[in-house]
């Protein structure tokens, strides 16, 4: 597990993705969602939401189209 800076929040084992919720535990690590505690690529609704959110040029943002065609892939 890593601790952010000065609050005790957490980040995602895998992503690295600020964890602001309820995290998903696994073997002693923690992470954002089920999909990174599977080593799946990271579907999280809130970090997605937080990439739209970025705004255009935002760091690690995303096309929403890209975003649907995964989500599909993993239905």
């Amino acid at each position: 597990m890593t601790e952010a800076k000065g609050n005790g929040s957490k980040r995602c084992t895998r992503c690295g993705v600020l964890i602001t919720w309820a995290p998903v535990e696994e073997d002693g690590e923690v992470y954002c969602c089920q999909n990174c505690a599977l080593g799946s690529p990271c579907l999280c609704g809130r970090l997605q939401a937080d990439r739209f959110n970025a705004g255009e040029g935002g760091r690690g943002e995303i096309a929403k189209e890209e975003y649907e065609a995964k989500k599909g892939e993993l239905s």
